[in-house]
């Protein structure tokens, strides 16, 4: 691209954008128009936002902590209580938030009011699941590993999850006809208040043991997945139960004997591992 030259000092100087690889004109700034407004909406131009299918792993697995009876390594460092009482705080602070207005009305509003907004729109699109589904976008992402370490762009993020849920809406136009529209919360104020207003529900929740066993889940699903691409078959844990039940028929246990006992009251001395014992006592 050949670069525009200006004569006098009163004429606007244009130079090169400043993000490696980009031959695009940068006006009055360090950006072109196409990564001013990717460090806008990320915080960080250049970089890519955090990858679909593994913030889809971590989302998951925040969800399936939130649901009512959790499964496989969603047990570990799980409270019943305490889940419940986050869903309930956040679900408080969403009952709170203002009536909805027409998006249309929006332009020129504060940064609080569209954040407000987003959340508004996105408890009437999803109705009760509306506090789980926000809770695990925004907690997933935030244990999610960012490509960037910039403070600006992991809100970015969270709030881009987020603002994600909100599904675009048809209303109609002047001339009778539907027209979509969409709520969008590009500005970084309105994204760091919609953080501001979510992060301390889940925040101390994650450090409290929940966000390791997270990672651990991932990793292990990751290794999984990898394995079965190369071929490689793995035993689930599903599996190695059914195997350890399967080997364990057959050896009663007699409460009355010490060596039994000693064996910690599932496997059988040599005396009582006997089947028809073991069937008399099923009659």
């Amino acid at each position: 691209m050949r670069m525009r030259k200006f004569r006098g000092e009163g004429a606007m100087k244009e130079g090169r954008c400043t993000v490696l690889g980009c031959k695009g004109v940068a006006k009055l700034g360090r950006f072109c128009r196409r990564h001013t407004n990717q460090y806008s909406d990320q915080g960080a131009a250049g970089v890519g936002s955090v990858d679909r299918r593994l913030k889809r792993l971590y989302v998951d697995a925040v969800y399936r902590r939130l649901g009512p009876q959790p499964r496989g390594p969603a047990k570990v460092g799980h409270k019943r209580q305490v889940v419940t009482d986050i869903l309930n705080e956040l679900q408080a602070l969403l009952d709170t938030l203002p009536a909805a207005i027409d998006w249309r009305r929006l332009r020129g509003a504060s940064s609080k009011t569209r954040a407000q907004q987003v959340l508004r729109g996105i408890v009437t699109q999803r109705g009760t699941k509306a506090a789980k589904e926000i809770l695990a976008a925004a907690a997933g992402t935030r244990v999610c590993p960012k490509l960037h370490s910039s403070k600006r762009y992991r809100v970015s993020q969270v709030a881009r999850s987020v603002t994600q849920l909100l599904r675009s809406r048809e209303v109609m136009g002047i001339l009778g006809r539907p027209i979509r529209i969409t709520l969008r919360c590009r500005g970084w104020y309105a994204k760091q208040e919609l953080v501001k207003m979510i992060e301390p529900v889940f925040d101390l929740w994650l450090r409290d043991g929940v966000q390791k066993s997270i990672e651990l889940e991932v990793a292990e699903a990751s290794r999984a997945r990898r394995l079965a691409l190369a071929g490689v078959r793995t035993e689930t844990r599903t599996e190695k139960r059914t195997e350890t039940r399967e080997a364990r028929v057959g050896t009663p246990v007699d409460p009355s004997c010490a060596s039994c006992r000693e064996h910690g009251w599932r496997f059988a001395c040599a005396k009582h591992n006997t089947a028809e014992e073991w069937e008399s006592r099923w009659r």
